[in-house]
Parts: C-alpha cells; sequence; structure tokens
C-alpha cells in the first residue's frame, strides 16, 4: 500500500540518520548535522511529489473503471488518505519527534563540548602568552647580567693592564713619579721580584701608555747565537721607520732604551762586537704599533715588549727563578738557532723550554699551546764557511733560491714568509741532519711555528767566503737581512693582522 511505502521509506531515511557516524571535532558534527537536516528536506520534497504521482496515477485508473460521471473514485480517494493519515501520521510524527529529540540532544552535547574545547584553546593561548613573556623576561635578565658580568670582566682586565709593570708582571706597584715640573709624568715599577737578593725591578717608561694592551715577545737559545746583534739591529730599523711592512712601529722612551742607544752606536760606528747579556732581568724595548679596528670604529695603539735574555739562563735558571718565569710567561717566543753551533746544546735548550713552557702555561699532557713561537735562523751569512758548505752548492742553491723569493715587488706576506720557511727546512737536513725540529716543536705548538733566515749585518758579499772577512765588521757594510719578518709574523698570530695572505 501507498502508505506503508511511505512510511518504510521514512523510516529508512531516519535510521540511516541517527545511525551516521559522525566525527570527534564538534565544528564538523555541526556541519554534519545541517548537511543531514537540508538532504533530509531535499528527500522530503521529492517524497511528496512521488506520492501525488502515484494517487494521481491510481485516480486516473478508477475513472476508467467507472463512469466519468461517478462522484465514486473521488469519494475513495479522500477516504483513503483520511485512513492513511490517521494511521501513517501518528507514527512518522512519533519518529520524526524522537530523531529530533536526539539530534537536539546531540546538538547541546555538541555546544557543550565546543564550549569547553574554546575555553581549553583560551586557557592554552594565555598560558602561552604568559610563557613567552616569562622567556622573554628570562632571556632579557640573561642578557643583562652577562652584560654586566662583561662589562664588569673588561674593567678588570683594563685594570690589571693599567696596573701591571711590562718588565716583571707584578700588578699594582706602579707609582707615579715627577721628574721635573711641566715634564711628562713616568711610571715606575717598585716590586723586589727576587727577595733573596732584594732586587727591585725599578722599571719605568712614561704614564701615558700605562693603559695600553702590551704583548711580550722575549730571546730564547744558547749563548752568543746573536740574540742581542739582532735586537740592537731592530731597535736601529724600527727608530729609522724602516718597517718595510708598511706599520709605522714608534719608540717609546724607557730605562731599557739607553743601553740600546749605546749598543746601536758601538756596532755602527766602532765596529765593536758585543759582550755575553749578563744574566738578570731585562728591561725590555717597548715600541708602539697601530691597531685598527676590524668594525671601523678608529685606530687604537698598542705596544710591543721585546726582551733580550741572556742565553745562559736556559742552563742557570730553572722555574724556581723570577726571570726564568718571566721569559717564558710571554705571548710569543723567538727561539734562535745558530748555524755555527752544534744541536746538542741548542737541542737541549729547546727541550727544556718545551718542557718548561707547558709548566708555566698549566698545560695538561696531550694538549697543544695557541702561543706562537719564530724560529730564527740567524748569522745567516756564516753558513758559507762551514763544513758542510764544503764540497757542494747546497748554500749556494739556498741564496739563489732566497734571492729568487725575494726579488719579487710584492710587501712582505704571509705566502712569502712560508715559502722562506719552507726554504730553511730544506736546510735544517744539511746544516743538522739528525735534528728534527719541526716534529718537537709541533708536538707542543702544533703548526704556530715558522723558520726565519735572518742575519743582522747582511747576506755574505759575492765570493766572500772565509770566516776572518766575514766575521771582522770593519770590512762589512751593516745591512740587516730579515730581521724585522719574525716580531711582525708573532704580532700576527696574535690578532693583529699585519700581514696579508
Amino acid at each position: 500500500a501507498l502508505g506503508d511505502q511511505t512510511f518504510d521509506k521514512l523510516l529508512a531515511i531516519t535510521s540511516r540518520r541517527s545511525a551516521s557516524v559522525l566525527g570527534d571535532d564538534p565544528a564538523e558534527q555541526l556541519s554534519a548535522i545541517q548537511a543531514d537536516a537540508s538532504r533530509l528536506k531535499s528527500t522530503r520534497k521529492t517524497l511528496f511529489d512521488e506520492k501525488a504521482e502515484l494517487l494521481e496515477k491510481r485516480h486516473r485508473r478508477l475513472v476508467n473503471v467507472f463512469s466519468a460521471k461517478s462522484k465514486l473514485p473521488d469519494e475513495w480517494m479522500n477516504m483513503r488518505d483520511r485512513i492513511t493519515m490517521s494511521q501513517v501520521g501518528p507514527l512518522v510524527a512519533q519518529s520524526l519527534s524522537q530523531a529530533l529529540k536526539q539530534d537536539i540532544t546531540r546538538l547541546q552535547e555538541l555546544k557543550t563540548t565546543l564550549k569547553r574545547d574554546e575555553q581549553l584553546v583560551n586557557s592554552y593561548s594565555q598560558t602561552k602568552r604568559l610563557l613567552g613573556a616569562a622567556v622573554g623576561l628570562g632571556l632579557l635578565g640573561f642578557v643583562l647580567v652577562c652584560g654586566f658580568v662583561f662589562q664588569a670582566s673588561v674593567g678588570a682586565r683594563r685594570k690589571a693592564i693599567s696596573d701591571t709593570c711590562p718588565r716583571c708582571l707584578a700588578i699594582g706597584r706602579l707609582a707615579m713619579e715627577q721628574t721635573q715640573p711641566g715634564a711628562p709624568a713616568e711610571l715606575r715599577c717598585t716590586n723586589v721580584f727576587d727577595e733573596m737578593t732584594n732586587d727591585v725591578c725599578d722599571f719605568k717608561f712614561p704614564s701615558q701608555y700605562r693603559d695600553r694592551i702590551k704583548v711580550s715577545f722575549p730571546t730564547l737559545g744558547v749563548a752568543s747565537s746573536g740574540k742581542t746583534f739582532w735586537l740592537a739591529m731592530v731597535y736601529r730599523q724600527l727608530n729609522q721607520g724602516n718597517a718595510s711592512t708598511g706599520v709605522p712601529f714608534e719608540r717609546i722612551q724607557t730605562s731599557g732604551s739607553v743601553k740600546f742607544d749605546r749598543l746601536v752606536t758601538d756596532i755602527l760606528q766602532a765596529r765593536l762586537g758585543l759582550s755575553a747579556t749578563r744574566i738578570e732581568m731585562p728591561e725590555p724595548l717597548i715600541f708602539g704599533f697601530p691597531e685598527r679596528n676590524p668594525l671601523g670604529l678608529g685606530v687604537t695603539e698598542s705596544l710591543v715588549n721585546i726582551f733580550d735574555f741572556a742565553g745562559t739562563i736556559s742552563v742557570t735558571k730553572d722555574l724556581h727563578d723570577a726571570i726564568r718565569v718571566r721569559q717564558l710567561n710571554s705571548e710569543g717566543y723567538l727561539f734562535f738557532l745558530d748555524p755555527s753551533k752544534e744541536s746538542d746544546k741548542q737541542l737541549e735548550a729547546l727541550l727544556k723550554f718545551r718542557e718548561e713552557v707547558r709548566l708555566v702555561k698549566r698545560l695538561g699532557a696531550g694538549r697543544q699551546l695557541h702561543t706562537p713561537v719564530a724560529l730564527c735562523l740567524t748569522k745567516l751569512d756564516t753558513t758559507v764557511y762551514q763544513n758542510y758548505a764544503r764540497g757542494g752548492d747546497v748554500i749556494t742553491s739556498f741564496f739563489d733560491e732566497l734571492s729568487a723569493i725575494d726579488s719579487r715587488t710584492q710587501p712582505m706576506s704571509l705566502s712569502r714568509l712560508k715559502q722562506r720557511s719552507d726554504l730553511v727546512a730544506e736546510l735544517r737536513d744539511t746544516i743538522w741532519p739528525s735534528w728534527e725540529i719541526e716534529s718537537q716543536i709541533r708536538g707542543l705548538f702544533g703548526d704556530r711555528f715558522m723558520f726565519f733566515p735572518m742575519t743582522p749585518v747582511g747576506l755574505p758579499p759575492q765570493g766572500m767566503t772565509d770566516e776572518e772577512s766575514i766575521n771582522d765588521l770593519s770590512q762589512r757594510s751593516i745591512e740587516p737581512y730579515g730581521i724585522l719578518e719574525p716580531l711582525v709574523w708573532l704580532l700576527h698570530m696574535n690578532g693583529y693582522p699585519l700581514l696579508k695572505s
């Protein structure tokens, strides 16, 4: 019957709607319900249209059976509708009412869930904002603390620099002295660095250089290896402004510069040799040099202190002596290698230097030192008359290759210094064939070392190979070779970019 078919279709639609599986998201569930409601409205219209079409077909068949004037088909159809509506209507209404109640209940549940989720989202957002603010405040506090600590450390470092004596490294022992009215004030160190002999440092230098950063480079090596002669010629060359590096070094007048003024005069005018350096705490030669800020914030001036230590210190002094400790407590080292001497004593001095500098720097076993060391092959002119120069052309080839390197027009650079160093390393196999200097140095200093060929007198004149003529200063013109390169390289390795690649 038509009523049964209509009821079955509505019941099937309601059952399918009730049995539909919804998602967990309240918004998605609400959207699904609204879509189902729209679909039900469309289905309802379709069913009513189908019902009207079926009733029309039935009415036409009844009309065809009875006469056209008979009212029986219309009366039967009306009665049929009343009976159908009286039976089907309550069932459909009841079914729709139950489905509607379930949907309303589900809708209330979804609204409650949606409200709870909104509260959770708001709570999460609030917590996130609070946490972000807390992290921001924490980072700000951390930056402020770090800035304060950094500022305090910078202030402490500046104070330590200004209160430290360049000679003996005593802190807080500098006293201001005014020599005469109108003259620049000087600082004098009152530190007693040797209590057994009651030796006072007594080093003096202008007070205006008190706050400058100071780096120290001592000379090391066996006695009579040319350290003092080298430093005297460096002092003369820098005083003349002939740095050959483009860096304007400036001499700082100190109590130690007077001695070297006399030494330079003895060498150049009287052509006198130098006597052995006394075993004492040497007064450094101090030179100022400009340092350009890498950020373009101007130019500052730093000071380099060069110490001329006696060669016998490595034999007569140990780490219980303040002189030896001061020698090793530096930012770079100038270790002199004398090609006119056997390797035994020089090897011993190098090994002792390596062991003691590790102790002074408090370096653990297996760790390497970041302090650079310049291995200076001094007295280069004397190699022409040594035994290893006879019966071959090794020394001649060495000077030819050295001349080819220096004949280039480029200024002093790291690449040229590396070429010189490699050339000296090859010559070392001829001078000391059983002494592997590189391996002994590399164990402590890594690759922070380089060989430097030099002579404070000058390269040997063409054809001069006899020992007496070469060592007679009256027959030589003083033209130092390679004496500034190790100094500039040590500064470069300490963070002062004075050399190009």
